[in-house]
């Protein structure tokens, strides 16, 4: 059984080593992460592609691999108490995602090191960095250089929460930026100008008007607007407005045919008004992913939670984590761990202490059944 009180200091450790991003610098974490796996036993790689950006490697017995992932960056803990564990509930930046995830897998692999079960195959260990900010120095860029670490991984799990079910897949992510140029003129003589803050306006009202059909186990998909900035000054009638536009696209859809669309509505506001002009720039795509829940090593994970007491629902998620970028590179992944999802990168992040020791006995109990 997992060491309640060792799995709690060890989280609690993790908490207390600043590691937020941005700015982002793993590097003591890393550290941190490396003395611990090599205390057990595992054989430790760094990936370290910009100074201080480092993803640690832990590789326990031989064969075919499973791989666990977490990361060891955080959002940054403006208005988070410090990290302390209270009534048995951990409290502080990192509970929920991903440092207390990441104790759970670290225990994990500790439980499985001492007693001394022969594994029919490798328990890898990652400890990823720069999640927070789309993983383009962590586990993007390890993907193509998965040969160099001799990472060939037939089954992955990613311990963000789940509440203890199942994640088989997540919706696309579609990012673009729009720019409307307009022509400047004095307020108080608007029609001698071309208002270019109307001109994203028109465009946003027909955008929101965009239909798209679902895609169960998927959620709609969702549009957002989220940033505007246009025009210099009340006085003059402002010659540009740019907007940045996030997207999360159901089965199905691809950056092609969802930008179709946008260009659709465009050519409706060009024929209606001469003036209008509008430039898309697309600055991230990832495809929307679904692992067969049919899948051995899915099922494996469902039956382990159950004989834990759990009742695991089988989901797919709108946001985005290592799992997709797993997925695209073609290494079959699921997402699974402890906590509640509403209290990632809130101020009142926490998870019990009790869930984490679930948590480690469950990818425990998996690791020790699927290389057995």
């Amino acid at each position: 059984m997992v060491d309640k009180n060792k799995l709690a200091t060890t989280a609690l450790e993790l908490l207390k080593i600043n590691s937020e991003n941005p700015p982002g610098n793993e590097a003591a974490i890393a550290e941190h992460v490396s003395n611990y796996l090599r205390s057990i036993g595992a054989k430790v790689s760094l990936f370290e592609p910009v100074k201080g950006r480092v993803t640690v490697i832990g590789k326990l017995g031989e064969g075919k691999q499973l791989f666990y992932c977490a990361h060891s960056d955080v959002v940054p803990s403006f208005g988070v108490e410090p990290p302390r564990v209270e009534n048995d509930v951990l409290f502080g930046r990192g509970a929920v995602d991903d440092k207390g995830p990441l104790a759970c897998i670290l225990e994990a692999a500790r439980e499985i090191a001492d007693s001394g079960a022969q594994l029919n195959g490798q328990l890898v260990i990652g400890a990823f960095a720069d999640e927070e900010e789309g993983s383009v120095l962590g586990a993007k860029r390890l993907l193509k250089e998965m040969d160099k670490f001799q990472l060939r991984p037939t089954a992955g799990i990613v311990t963000e929460s789940t509440n203890f079910n199942v994640e088989v897949g997540e919706m696309g992510v579609l990012r673009f930026k729009v720019h409307c140029n307009g022509k400047t003129a004095h307020s108080s003589r608007p029609e001698t100008g071309i208002n270019a803050i109307y001109m994203l306006s028109d465009f946003v009202q027909e955008f929101k008007r965009l239909k798209f059909e679902p895609k169960p186990p998927f959620r709609p998909t969702s549009l957002n607007v989220g940033v505007v900035k246009g025009g210099t000054k009340q006085s003059i009638v402002p010659d540009y407005c740019d907007a940045d536009i996030d997207m999360r696209l159901n089965s199905g859809q691809t950056k092609e045919n969802v930008m179709a669309e946008i260009e659709k509505i465009c050519a409706r506001l060009k024929a209606a008004d001469e003036n209008f002009n509008l430039k898309t720039t697309v600055y991230r795509y990832d495809a929307p992913h679904e692992v067969n829940s049919d899948q051995p090593f899915v099922k494996l994970l469902v039956d382990t939670l159950r004989k834990s007491g759990k009742k695991p629902e089988i989901i797919v998620e709108s946001g985005a984590t290592i799992a997709k970028f797993l997925n695209l590179a073609g290494y079959s992944s699921i997402v699974f761990a402890p906590g509640n999802t509403d209290l990632c990168h809130t101020t009142r992040e926490c998870i019990s202490i009790q869930e984490l020791v679930d948590g480690a006995e469950i990818y425990k109990n998996y690791a020790l059944n699927y290389l057995r």
